[in-house]
């Protein structure tokens, strides 16, 4: 059985779903991009009501961190 797949970007905030792309865009303070890859069967095309529920857990998160060092720059402070 052949099937067909593609991606789009799905952006939330803390209200909702606010778009939905094909590719990933800017983002305004707030919202979070979620890629989505869809693969599915082309005799899904034969019965169109077709629906899918999707939820990330908690530990699939990725947290984005960066750790900053305050550097003096040379030849200014006293030694």
């Amino acid at each position: 059985m052949s099937k067909i797949h593609d991606d789009c970007y799905i952006v939330m905030s803390q209200y909702g779903i606010q778009r939905m792309t094909k590719r990933p865009g800017k983002l305004a303070r707030g919202e979070v991009s979620v890629r989505v890859r869809l693969t599915l069967p082309e005799s899904v095309f034969d019965e169109p009501a077709f629906s899918a529920h999707v939820s990330v857990p908690e530990s699939a998160v990725i947290k984005r961190e960066a750790d900053v060092e305050v550097v003096a720059p040379d030849g200014g402070g006293d030694e």
